[in-house]
């Protein structure tokens, strides 16, 4: 995700990440263990469903999930930009824009 919002390539997104690597490497362990911890509520849930619900209730379940992995792309990217170089939200956005 970052690759592509960066432009500039992967040696772009590693210097980003290696700046604050302890800490980013901690975020991605916490958001890990919040995604399997879902998945397993999910699944105990979903093996409690007859068969043509379960299918429905799983696609519907991975949903939040898909749009929680977005936004902790999202955050994460921008939080390393902010402590690199400073780049806001707004500095974001506009650099999306153009």
């Amino acid at each position: 995700g970052a690759v592509v919002v960066e432009r500039a390539g992967l040696r772009r997104a590693a210097a980003l990440v290696n700046r604050r690597l302890a800490g980013t490497a901690a975020r991605c362990a916490v958001a890990l263990f919040a995604a399997a911890f879902y998945g397993a509520v999910v699944g105990t849930v979903v093996a409690a469903l007859p068969p043509p619900v379960d299918d429905v209730v799983r696609v519907v379940a991975v949903l939040p999930l898909t749009v929680a992995g977005a936004a902790f792309a999202a955050v994460t990217y921008a939080g390393l930009r902010l402590v690199e170089d400073g780049t806001g939200t707004a500095d974001l956005a506009a650099e999306l824009e153009g």
